[in-house]
Parts: C-alpha cells; structure tokens; sequence
C-alpha cells in the first residue's frame, strides 16, 4: 500500500452503515444501492411496483445483518494492516490502533442501540413512499 497514508488506513472500515454516524442519506443510498444492484425491486408494465414489501424489508434486514458481519470481520483485518505494515512509522502505530479503537467501540455502541426494524421501516418509507 504504497500510495496510501496511514491514517487512509482506517477508512477501510467506513463504508459499513455502523462505522460512522447513521443517517438517513447513507441508509437510503445502502439500501437502494443494494436492492438494485441484486435487482430486487420488480415493475409491471405500467412501472408499479409488484415486489412486496415483506420480502424488500426482508432483504433489507439481509443486508444491514450481512453488513454488520462484515464489519465485525474486518475489524481485525484492519489491525492487523496497521501493526504489520512497515509503511507506518513505530510511533504512528499506536495511535492508528488508538483511533480504530475509538471508531469501533462508537460503531459497537452503535450496533447495540438502534432498533433495527425502525431503520428497515423508516427507509421504506422514505425509499418507496415518496
């Protein structure tokens, strides 16, 4: 990883829901991003929706559950990058193991306070009830 500077280190992480400030605008974008992406959303020909809205809730849960294990798995991937990379200067490590700390414990907090069906609920609503 020449090219990147340690603290770029730590943003390996940022693109899980849980790692950095839930909003609405990053939930939408997961969830749309993700339920085009597998093509989940099916439209008559008259452009009506006819997926229901059970089974996009059910992928939605899916893919907050899927993204949540996917951050806890890179966690340690992370730290291990920052103590083995000999890019980082000896001093440097510390307080880049110091700052992920820092983020995953806010994420974990995180994870542990929101109410997961009212995240699902209130992005469909905001996604499909426009």
């Amino acid at each position: 990883m020449p090219s990147k500077k340690p603290e770029d280190l730590l943003q390996i992480l940022d693109n899980h829901i849980f790692f950095n400030e839930i909003t609405e605008e990053r939930l939408d974008i997961f969830f749309n991003t993700l339920l085009k992406k597998f093509e989940i959303l099916k439209y008559d020909e008259n452009n009506v929706l006819i997926t229901s809205e059970k089974e996009i809730k059910q992928r939605m849960a899916g893919y907050l559950a899927n993204d949540c294990k996917l951050l806890l798995d890179n966690i340690p991937k992370a730290q291990l990058i920052i103590s083995t990379n000999m890019e980082i200067k000896k001093e440097q490590k510390p307080i880049l193991l110091r700052q992920l700390e820092e983020k995953v414990s806010y994420a974990l907090e995180q994870i542990k306070s929101v109410v997961l069906d009212d995240i699902i609920n209130d992005s469909y609503d905001r996604i499909f009830k426009q």
